[in-house]
């Protein structure tokens, strides 16, 4: 499904990009703002360790207000390419938990079209795309 426009009922979420990154904390901001619990499921420790400094504050806060912390692996990874192997790993495990997925993407990472499609391949019609 693929949606564009603000998300009924959750007040016309806005998006903003930091250091290239999609920071989609906003949906977790929504969920906070609408008291809707949700998980946060790291892939490693301190996934964020090279973020801004701001950028991890807000990070730390909402993985703090989380109803409960998945953490997939014990040891932060030694490399980049480690890291999107671990990242890969996590999206593996959520497609085996999830009923459905919500990307908040604008079509212009490849990466991100890469997820979208294998959760879209392991759950059809439960998986929802909205435009930024």
């Amino acid at each position: 499904h693929r949606l564009s426009g603000p998300l009924p009922g959750l007040g016309g979420l806005a998006f903003e990009l930091h250091d290239g990154r999609r920071a989609l904390d906003e949906l977790a901001e929504a969920a906070v703002a609408a008291g809707v619990p949700y998980v946060a499921v790291l892939p490693y420790p301190d996934p964020d360790a090279k973020w801004p400094a701001e950028s991890r504050r807000r990070f730390g806060q909402l993985v703090e207000g989380a109803t409960a912390v998945v953490q997939l692996e014990r040891k932060a990874p030694e490399s980049g390419q480690r890291a999107g192997q671990a990242m890969d790993r996590r999206n593996g495990w959520l497609r085996q938990v999830a009923d459905e997925a919500l990307f908040v993407w604008d079509g212009a990472e490849r990466r991100v079209g890469e997820v979208v499609k294998r959760f879209e391949a392991d759950m059809p019609d439960d998986v929802w795309v909205i435009s930024p």
